[in-house]
């Protein structure tokens, strides 16, 4: 029984751990990005607006320094698709959001890791084609709640058998 106290106490200071690193993580600056407001279920966020280009789309980072260890994840954040986390090569100071893998219209929590920390932010991919069209300015983006009953958070997906 004790053990299992142990255990539990042990589990809810790595998961208070990990939640201080998330708040207090630094911001992401995007050289080629434009202000955008996301509003999410958990409320209104600074975001950042990324056009398309013709291989996806590139986030032009401004870094200090970047090191061997220095990775990208990306976190599909918006609201009812499955949260998936993708890496993603750094070359330099770009990195590129693939047209395979990400989808314009979505928002993405892009975090970097290095030696001295973690930056992020909410980057909203511009869809491409004619709806691409970007005016000057902070721009505000509201994402609908699943508008189901009992739906509040995340649902189960059922995986198929092997």
């Amino acid at each position: 029984m004790g053990s299992r106290k142990v255990s539990f106490f042990a589990g809810l200071l790595v998961a208070w751990v990990q939640l201080q690193g998330q708040a207090e993580a630094a911001p992401l600056k995007v050289k080629n990005a434009v202000a955008v407001r996301v509003t999410m279920a958990q409320g209104s966020q600074r975001g950042l607006g990324v056009k398309p280009e013709h291989d996806g789309w590139r986030l032009q980072l401004s870094l200090a320094k970047v090191s061997q260890d220095t990775s990208v994840e990306v976190i599909d954040v918006t609201p009812g698709t499955p949260a998936r986390t993708l890496s993603v090569l750094l070359r330099g100071e770009e990195a590129l959001l693939d047209g395979q893998r990400f989808e314009g219209g979505h928002v993405y929590r892009v975090q970097l890791r290095s030696g001295s920390g973690i930056d992020s932010a909410y980057v909203y991919l511009y869809p491409s084609g004619p709806v691409a069209a970007v005016k000057e300015g902070p721009t505000k983006l509201e994402f609908a709640g699943d508008e189901r009953e009992g739906t509040s958070g995340p649902a189960p997906v059922r995986k198929s058998a092997l």
